[in-house]
């Protein structure tokens, strides 16, 4: 079953993908982008195509993003609604399941403590993929996190 996972950013933007097979997790990828674009809506037409290569060269079955909540209501808030929007969109469009979490659920789902601190998320999904290579950024972590969340949602269900 492959998850791809994203930490929901208007200006960096975590993604993974994860294999999860009975015989024990994969990490496949996990990288982060920084989308320059001043316009919101050229980053959009940018993610779209990129969520349509990462789908189209792996055999996605389910989305998770981490759902963004800001009190404070500005133009920066808002291009994380619009990317959370184009995630949701772009699972119903290929017809995938797509799942939101909180950073909170996230934060419990891998380190046991909804109020874990990023190095502690870090440490645990290294440890779950047992690699030792760090991340790029706290945003592919953040991402893969994400990822091992959403399995675990949906093993759940």
């Amino acid at each position: 079953m492959y998850i791809l996972g994203f930490d929901v950013g208007s200006r960096n933007l975590g993604y993974s993908i994860c294999n999860f097979t009975n015989e024990k997790p994969i990490l496949v990828e996990a990288n982060s982008e920084y989308l320059s674009d001043p316009k919101i809506e050229n980053r959009l037409v940018y993610l779209h195509e990129k969520i349509d290569s990462l789908i189209t060269e792996y055999p996605i079955s389910t989305i998770g993003y981490e759902a963004p909540y800001m009190k404070i209501n500005n133009k920066s808030t808002m291009g994380l609604y619009f990317i959370a929007g184009l995630i949701v969109f772009k699972a119903a469009f290929h017809n995938l399941p797509v799942i939101s979490l909180s950073a909170a659920t996230v934060k419990k789902e891998v380190t046991g403590s909804g109020k874990a601190e990023k190095i502690q998320v870090e440490k645990a999904v290294l440890n779950y993929f047992q690699i030792t290579k760090k991340f790029k950024t706290d945003h592919a972590s953040d991402a893969a996190a994400i990822c091992i969340a959403t399995y675990k949602q949906l093993e759940i269900v």
